[in-house]
């Protein structure tokens, strides 16, 4: 988020994107959470939805983080 507060106008666009995508993440990983335990589904293939839920927010963070450097 701090990073995101930082980007600057030209940035707005992905700042907004990239906080937004954090709450996104959380509710998917509490539903995922709710999927490991109640049902039978493949608990491999939840943690790969884990890991592909978590990327989102943290790409885009790279990303902003990246161009406030340059």
């Amino acid at each position: 988020f701090i990073t995101a507060t930082q980007a600057g106008p030209r940035r707005k666009k992905a700042a907004i994107a990239a906080a937004v995508s954090v709450f996104v993440m959380i509710g998917i990983a509490v539903g995922l959470e709710f999927a490991l335990d109640r049902t039978t589904f493949n608990k491999i293939l939840i943690y790969m939805g884990y890991v592909l839920v978590v990327a989102i927010p943290v790409t885009l963070g790279i990303r902003l983080r990246k161009k406030k450097k340059a």
